[in-house]
């Protein structure tokens, strides 16, 4: 009778092990979704920043190009 029960309780721990190591292991797979999403956010972020820089350098370049023509402008004239 002790043997069986023993036994028994030999494959219990077993189970439990088993539980606790897949826990672990959906931890680790949200870990890993929750860094991704970090990684995502910075590449958005990195995007719309390099879009604000276009935007201004194209900014700049009309403003250059507005000078330009104002002073080709006043050479004309002269």
């Amino acid at each position: 009778m002790s043997i069986g029960i023993q036994e028994n309780q030999a494959i219990q721990g077993i189970q439990e092990n088993q539980a606790i190591q897949e826990i672990q292991e959906n931890q680790g797979i949200q870990e890993n979704q929750a860094i991704q999403g970090i990684q995502e956010n910075q590449a958005i972020q990195e995007i719309q920043e390099n879009q604000g820089i276009q935007e201004n350098q194209a900014i700049q370049e009309t403003q250059e190009n507005q000078a330009i023509q104002e002073i080709q402008g006043k050479e004309q004239v002269i």
